[in-house]
């Protein structure tokens, strides 16, 4: 019985391990395309992207 709880036990642990490393590769790789984006055109920070979205949007609508 205490080498199937061990058994689960460790398959918990890979599994959340497992999940964990997904969630951070899926944040460095936003991180590097956003780095990547900003460079590319220029905008320093996402509250600047959007306020330039949002003129633009403006300017089509008039």
């Amino acid at each position: 019985m205490i080498e199937l709880a061990m058994f689960y036990t460790n398959a918990l642990i890979w599994l959340l391990g497992a999940l964990l490393l997904v969630v951070l590769l899926g944040h460095a790789v936003q991180f590097l395309a956003w780095r990547l984006y900003r460079d590319v055109v220029g905008w320093p920070t996402i509250g600047k992207a959007l306020r330039m979205y949002h003129a633009a949007q403006a300017k089509k609508e008039d």
